[in-house]
C-alpha cells in the first residue's frame, strides 16, 4: 500500500510497511459518502505513534509540478467518467423505456421520452468523439487547452444526463429498486474532484485568453481549419467576439463557466456538424450562452 503525498514544494512515496514493520500510517475514519461507495474515501494521519518514513519522488522543489503533471491526466479521466456514466444512464433509461408499456405502447414511443433519449444519445456521441481527439492528439498544446473544457463540461453533461435518464423512469427512478439513482449520486463528485469545474473555468479562463494569448487563440481556431457548417462558422465569428469581451474585461470571472460552456460547444460541433439533432438542440445553446456572457 503506497500514497504520494505532496508537500507544495515536494512529494513523497509513503507505505503502510516498510520491511515488514509498520510506517506508522493510520487511518481515522471512512468517510460516509453520498455515491461512489465502491471506492473507499478515508482519512490519514502520518506518524501518529512514531516517525513515518517517505521517499522523495523526483527532484527537491518540483512537488506542485508533479502533482499539476498527475491531474491534469487525471482530469481528462474524469472527462471519461462523465461521458461514461453519462451513458450508462442512458442505457439504463432506453431499455427501461423500451419494455415499460403505458396506454398499449412502450414509453419509448411517446415524444416527450423520445425526445430526451435522442438528446442524451446525441450529447454521448459528441463527448466520444471529444475525447478520443484528445487522447489520440499529439500536439501536448492542443491537448492542454482541451482539457478544462473536457473535465468540465464532460463531467456537468453526465450529471444533467443522468437527472434526464432518471426522469424517464419516473417514480421508479427515484426508489432504490433500479440503479439509476446509483448512477445519478456517483456521477455528481466528477464535477468536484481533480480540480472543480469553477477552478477549470478560471484556469481556462487566464491561461488561454490572458496568458500567450495570440498563440492560444490561434491555436483554437486551427482546429476548424476544414470545418464549412455555417452554424459554426457563426460561432466562430461570435467566439472573437467574445475573446475580445474578456481581454478588455480581464478581471471579470463571473461569466467564467459559461465561458467554458460556449467554446465546449464549439469543439464538440467540430465532430458533430453532420448530426442534425446536435446542432439543433446542443449547438443552439451557444445564443443564449452569448447574452448571458456578453450582456
Amino acid at each position: 500500500l503506497g500514497h504520494l503525498v505532496f508537500r507544495m514544494l515536494f512529494s513523497f512515496r509513503i507505505s503502510k510497511f516498510i520491511n515488514n514493520q509498520s510506517n506508522h500510517v493510520y487511518c481515522s475514519k471512512i468517510e460516509h459518502k453520498m455515491g461512489l461507495k465502491y471506492s473507499p474515501t478515508c482519512e490519514l494521519i502520518f506518524g501518529h505513534q512514531g516517525i513515518t518514513q517517505g521517499f522523495l519522488v523526483g527532484k527537491e522543489f518540483e512537488g506542485l509540478k508533479q502533482m499539476f503533471l498527475m491531474m491534469n491526466e487525471a482530469r481528462l479521466y474524469c472527462a471519461t467518467q462523465g461521458e461514461g456514466q453519462a451513458s450508462l444512464a442512458y442505457e439504463l433509461a432506453h431499455t427501461y423505456a423500451s419494455s415499460r408499456k403505458q396506454f398499449g405502447k412502450p414509453i419509448i414511443e411517446f415524444d416527450d421520452v423520445r425526445y430526451h433519449l435522442n438528446k442524451s444519445h446525441s450529447m454521448i456521441q459528441a463527448l466520444k468523439k471529444g475525447l478520443l481527439f484528445a487522447f489520440q492528439e499529439n500536439n501536448k498544446n492542443i491537448v492542454d487547452f482541451i482539457t478544462p473544457l473536457l473535465k468540465a463540461f464532460a463531467t456537468e453533461q453526465g450529471f444533467i444526463i443522468s437527472s434526464d435518464c432518471l426522469q424517464i423512469f419516473g417514480g421508479y427512478g427515484y426508489i432504490e429498486e433500479y440503479p439509476i439513482s446509483k448512477v445519478l449520486r456517483d456521477s455528481r463528485i466528477a464535477m468536484i474532484y481533480e480540480g472543480t469545474n469553477g477552478i477549470q473555468a478560471h484556469d481556462f479562463f487566464f491561461f488561454f485568453f490572458l496568458k500567450n494569448s495570440p498563440q492560444n487563440i490561434d491555436l483554437f481556431f486551427s482546429l476548424f481549419q476544414e470545418i464549412s457548417h455555417p452554424s459554426i462558422i457563426e460561432g466562430l465569428s461570435i467566439s472573437k467576439t467574445i475573446i475580445k469581451h474578456i481581454q478588455e474585461n480581464p478581471n471579470n470571472l463571473s461569466s467564467s463557466l459559461d465561458i467554458l460552456r460556449f467554446f465546449s460547444y464549439l469543439y464538440l460541433a467540430k465532430f458533430m456538424e453532420k448530426d442534425s439533432f446536435f446542432m439543433r438542440y446542443h449547438f443552439s445553446e451557444i445564443y443564449s450562452l452569448k447574452l448571458r456572457i456578453l450582456g
